[in-house]
This record gives structure tokens, sequence and C-alpha cells, in this order.
């Protein structure tokens, strides 16, 4: 898993070929999971709703959906957590960006939720 693809992560050839690029978090993980967090860049950059982006992904289509509501919350807390923290030397609007993703990952979570696709408590 890439863990962190957006759209400056990736690059398209003349040809149409799309190299993923910038990798510092990658990991080992469920296929889906990058389609998922992938998704969320155009509802934070364009209004696009992300779970129209994923519906007919054969990728994650194959997830139980209270893992893909698990995993946006836990992208929403993550985002939570770091737009407390002062901005890093040379990115300060880094902490804008992360909660743009933090507030488009949690309303795509409460439709979810509210939807019967979380575990029950």
């Amino acid at each position: 898993m890439h863990v962190d693809v957006r759209a400056d992560d990736l690059l398209v050839t003349a040809d149409g070929a799309v190299s993923v690029i910038d990798w510092p978090g990658a990991a080992r993980g469920a296929a889906w999971v990058d389609t998922v967090l992938f998704a969320v860049d155009p509802a934070v950059h364009g209004g696009v709703d992300p779970e129209l982006l994923v519906a007919d992904s054969p990728v994650v289509s194959g997830a139980d959906p209270a893992d893909v509501t698990d995993l946006l919350l836990a992208l929403t807390g993550t985002e939570a957590q770091a737009v407390r923290l002062p901005p890093p030397p040379g990115l300060p609007t880094v902490r804008d960006l992360q909660r743009r993703f933090h507030d488009a990952a949690l309303a795509w979570a409460r439709r979810r939720v509210d939807g019967g696709l979380a575990r029950p408590l």
C-alpha cells in the first residue's frame, strides 16, 4: 500500500500511463486501502462524492463495508491529531490541507455510518 495517494503523487505520461510516486509510508495491507484513501482526494479538491468513485471498484467491492468505514474513521482521527500540531518548516499550508482531508473523510464516514455500513456498537 502507498497509504497516501493523492493527485500530486501521480505522474501521467503522454501515452496515458500512470506511475505512483512518493512512497515514504509504504506498507503491506489490503488491496482496497489505497483506492478508498485516494477517493478522498477528489472530494477535497473537486467536491466529488468519494462513494461514487469506489462504488463500482472491483477492488473495493471485496472489502467488508465496515472495514472501509473503519479506515475512514482512522483517517479522520489521524488528520484530527495532525491539524493540532504546528506546521513543519517550509509547509505553512499543510495543516489546512489536512483539515480539508479530515472534514471530507468525516463527512463520508458519517454517511456510511448513517447508511448502516459500520459495525454496530
